[in-house]
């Protein structure tokens, strides 16, 4: 609740303790956010929400424009767009700093994704702008908390051709949406067989193990299928070199975004033995780096 003698700042902005009340005209969305569907269900049951209780978490800003007074969300869009449903004026900021659009992209990934369900596409898209960012696999993994499995999983569906893409979106109907573990199995073959394959599993509604069992019939019916896998080169240390700098690299980058990250939130309601074994895992995560920093050899006179 506002109160008279907060003190205001330039452009209308009223500072709050640490948190600032900025007009929702100044604020504008991240236009790289991982988050590319809004449930209009979801935004109208928030708006209300923060009508009748007002704002309980602040959004994330940076200051895009000192002389103009704008700000650019790194974290909170759902809030954003309900605040404008609701017609409020102000919105509740923690402003933030960012390094570049690459480095906001991960702060936003990071703080949405164990808070708003994220569609499988986003999810996916968002695994690989980390990827074209220069993120390894294992960082990614590292990050988001999931194995590499998990991730692979997820950049597997981007295989799949533009019409099967549009189906796993929310804007096609619940009943007619494709399920992501047929997908999963789809998305081995080309683009010509997915579409044949899904004609088939969708006029007979296969199950999963339906489709992966078509799947494999059609992978050994096509000649082209036989010969997807190139002639493996032998790896020399060149390779393994490229490998491990990948690793050191993407090691740096993953904790320089954990320690910028309010990582009292993520425990807030989590019980004492969570916080507890995380340290564990964390101290034999550093003696590993230590174990492996005394084989790097020495720079030599």
């Amino acid at each position: 609740m506002q109160r008279s003698d907060d003190p205001v700042t330039e452009g209308g902005v009223r500072q709050v303790g640490l948190i600032l009340e900025i007009p929702l005209q100044r604020i504008k969305p991240f236009v790289g956010q991982p988050r590319i569907q809004f449930n209009e269900e979801s935004l109208r049951e928030l708006a209300e929400s923060m009508t009748n209780a007002g704002q309980a978490m602040p959004v994330l800003v940076r200051l895009a424009d000192k002389e103009r007074g704008e700000y650019e969300l790194v974290e909170g869009e759902r809030r954003w767009r309900a605040a404008r449903l609701a017609g409020l004026k102000m919105l509740r900021c923690e402003v933030v700093e960012v390094d570049d659009s690459d480095h906001q992209f991960r702060k936003s990934f990071v703080a949405n994704f164990h808070r708003e369900n994220h569609t499988p596409l986003e999810i996916a898209y968002a695994c690989k702008r980390l990827g074209e960012q220069g993120m390894a696999l294992s960082a990614v993994a590292a990050m988001l908390g999931k194995s590499e499995a998990w991730v692979s999983m997820y950049l597997r569906l981007l295989n799949l051709s533009d019409k099967l893409l549009a189906l796993l979106g929310p804007s096609t109907p619940k009943d007619k949406r494709l399920k992501v573990p047929v997908a999963l199995a789809l998305a081995r073959l080309n683009h010509k067989l997915q579409l044949r394959a899904y004609e088939t599993i969708g006029r007979e509604k296969g199950t999963q193990r339906q489709a992966e069992a078509l799947v494999r019939r059609l992978l050994l019916e096509d000649d082209s299928a036989k010969h997807d896998n190139a002639r493996i080169r032998k790896r020399g240390p060149d390779d393994d070199y490229r490998v491990f700098m990948t690793f050191v690299m993407n090691g740096l980058e993953s904790t320089r975004l954990w320690r910028e990250f309010k990582l009292q939130t993520l425990f807030k309601n989590r019980p004492p033995q969570s916080a507890r074994q995380v340290r564990v895992w964390l101290e034999e995560t550093v003696k590993s780096y230590r174990e492996i920093l005394k084989k790097i050899p020495e720079e030599s006179d």
